[in-house]
């Protein structure tokens, strides 16, 4: 049991350069040194739930591989991943929700993506998720250069409508 623990560890480790490398990166192409760390992170991930399915942290992994295609661009794989999730840990939607939100952005489904985000925001849900949240959003019309207007998101938290609305403005003014 302990090799799974060091496994999933080195796993998250990955992970953990791997995004401080894409957010580095700020926007610009993955480097290869990210997508050589992803990769590891979804092999170390897949041998601690292939050789013990039962492991304690198996969501967590699962998350870590889903995560690591959606950032790879493989977006099948991932959404083949976040279906485990919600097939295997069906009273925690939040994790395969979110997901599947964020991977229709990438597919270029941006209204669907923003509409399923805001109904997650209502949910019942703490700050820290909320914040996650709206911070997708908020970087949903950044990348689509969109202009955030009052009425669209009557459910926005108002540090979150003004976040937004001041992104669309400075967007404008550049």
């Amino acid at each position: 049991m302990k090799g799974y623990f060091n496994t999933f560890y080195n796993a998250e480790q990955y992970f953990i350069k791997a995004e401080k490398i894409r957010i580095e990166a700020q926007g610009n192409k993955l480097p290869n040194s990210a997508l050589d760390n992803y990769q590891k992170v979804i092999e170390k991930a897949r041998i601690v739930i292939e050789n013990n399915p039962e492991f304690k942290f198996r969501k967590n992994a699962l998350l870590l591989i889903g995560q690591s295609y959606y950032y790879k661009n493989e977006l099948q794989d991932a959404i083949t991943t976040f279906s485990m999730i919600r097939d295997d840990f069906p009273d925690d939607y939040m994790d395969y929700e979110f997901w599947s939100a964020m991977i229709k952005w990438k597919q270029g489904k941006v209204q669907p993506a923003i509409n399923e985000l805001k109904a997650l925001a209502i949910k019942d849900l703490d700050l820290n998720t909320k914040a996650k949240i709206y911070n997708a959003i908020a970087e949903i019309y950044v990348d689509q250069e969109m202009v955030y207007e009052n009425d669209q998101l009557e459910n926005f938290h108002p540090a979150w409508e003004q976040v937004l609305w001041t992104v669309s403005y400075t967007h404008l003014r550049a």
